[in-house]
């Protein structure tokens, strides 16, 4: 009996004396594996192995989720969002909310949002606290190099206010969607960035070539000569061009 009595004593302080929310989140986080949170207003991690994570594209930033009212394998309804908050009915501030019944529970705040390895794999962990009840809830990335559009699926409840979700997306895989942007880049972007390289390396090319010539002041850029004239060029040009289309217009203008 003296033995067992110590369990009783610690059995009684939990059941009336029960940690608080946030130790038992912090506990959770560290049986989890290594925490990496998120700066706000990003959207990109590196994981515990090196991988790169990017899951911009999947976010929206609109206050509005991502997934909207997925239909869990519980009785419950989900809406999810990573890395951006948003808001449903009386979730605010929120990377998941549970609805169903009319009734509606935060059960994840963005601002809690972390990077951790569960089960071996990246996994992006949330809480919520509320007075009756500490929510968390667990979203496993899975890499699938075909998902290019994500797929969210929601376990749903698995304890009381322990919530489990796999979001299958190509930007869970090392680095795919962070090349995928980089790589998006457009054609007129691309032109643009070709044009500054060309006239940064001309007019660094001529100078450096008119310095060895030694030449000084404005003569120092490349073909001044043909620089000083070109508003004279253009106005001929345009001279040129606006006598050609009056005199088609006359001619036009005779024949009929």
């Amino acid at each position: 009996m003296r033995s067992s009595s110590p369990l009783w004593v610690l059995s009684l302080l939990w059941c009336f004396c029960p940690p608080s929310p946030g130790v038992v989140a912090a506990v959770d986080k560290q049986r989890a594996g290594a925490v990496q949170n998120l700066r706000a207003g990003t959207c990109r991690w590196t994981a515990q192995d090196g991988a790169v994570i990017d899951l911009t594209s999947v976010a929206k930033t609109d206050n509005t989720p991502r997934f909207k009212d997925v239909q869990g394998e519980d009785v419950w309804y989900y809406s999810y969002n990573p890395c951006f908050a948003f808001s449903e009915e009386i979730c605010t501030g929120a990377s998941v909310c549970q609805s169903g019944y009319g009734a509606y529970y935060q059960a994840g705040d963005t601002s809690s949002e972390a990077l951790i390895t569960d089960q071996g794999r990246p996994t992006l962990y949330y809480t919520a606290d509320s007075p009756s009840l500490n929510r968390q809830s667990w979203v496993a990335l899975i890499c699938d190099k075909s998902a290019t559009t994500p797929k969210l699926r929601a376990i749903g409840d698995v304890s009381n206010g322990e919530y489990r979700f796999e979001l299958t997306t190509v930007c869970a895989c090392d680095g795919a969607c962070a090349m995928a942007v980089e790589a998006g880049l457009s054609v007129g972007t691309i032109l643009i960035i070709v044009f500054i390289v060309v006239v940064f390396v001309y007019l660094v090319g001529g100078i450096i070539i008119n310095k060895a010539r030694q030449a000084n002041g404005v003569e120092l850029i490349p073909n001044i000569g043909f620089w000083r004239n070109f508003p004279v060029l253009v106005k001929d040009g345009f001279g040129f061009v606006g006598g050609r289309v009056s005199r088609s217009r006359s001619g036009y203008e005779a024949k009929l």
